[in-house]
């Protein structure tokens, strides 16, 4: 469970809970389980907390810093997370389903077998710099879109994107082996290099 006392800080607002995360460097808050449906959390400091299991659903997250913080399982579903940053976050077995990731950033972060079915990912930041790829192994992506986001090297291995939108999407050196991609819709896209071993492909206009 949640460490009270840490709770109780965020619960006052994001400008008290910033304000205790700056003066208060060296601890890593443990929001476990937490339940913050529906809350207010714009541009909040959540780098490096754990979050597993908490309820984040339908909540305001936009431009918030979730840079290595760990949601695994975390349910994030209709959360509002445009132009956040999770850099190296770990959302294993997340669900982010009707989600909007708009122009958000998850360099390097883990999200095999995350839910993401109708998620708005316009945009959204899956590259990653140096030392790896996003990995969206057996993610769950069906009807999302993913228009212009850009997956470079990203981990699509299992994946499921049938009838997701990815026009424009930059896919170059992605692998997509055994991925299924039925209806996905590929426009423009960028597949250079890409892995479709086994993979399931069928384009509609």
């Amino acid at each position: 469970m949640a460490n009270p006392e840490h709770l109780a800080i965020l619960k006052q607002g994001v400008e008290a809970w910033n304000e205790w995360r700056k003066d208060n460097p060296s601890i890593r808050p443990d929001l476990i389980r937490a339940e913050l449906n529906g809350a207010n959390l714009k541009q909040v400091l959540l780098y490096g907390a754990t979050l597993s299991c908490a309820n984040l659903s339908e909540s305001n997250l936009t431009e918030g810093n979730l840079n290595e913080t760990n949601l695994t399982s975390a349910n994030l579903t209709g959360a509002n997370l445009t132009g956040a940053n999770f850099i190296r976050a770990y959302l294993t077995g997340a669900r982010l389903d009707n989600a909007n990731l708009s122009q958000a950033c998850f360099t390097g972060a883990q999200l095999d077998k995350a839910t993401l079915r109708q998620a708005v990912i316009i945009g959204a930041r899956f590259d990653w710099v140096n030392l790896g790829e996003a990995d969206l192994s057996e993610a769950k992506m069906s009807k999302a879109n993913l228009s212009e986001a850009s997956l470079d090297g990203a981990n699509l291995s299992g994946a499921n994107l049938r009838k997701a939108h990815l026009f424009g999407a930059n896919l170059s050196r992605a692998t997509l082996n055994q991925a299924y991609l039925l209806g996905a819709k590929l426009n423009r896209a960028n597949l250079s290099e890409a892995d479709l071993t086994e993979g399931n492909l069928l384009i509609f206009d």
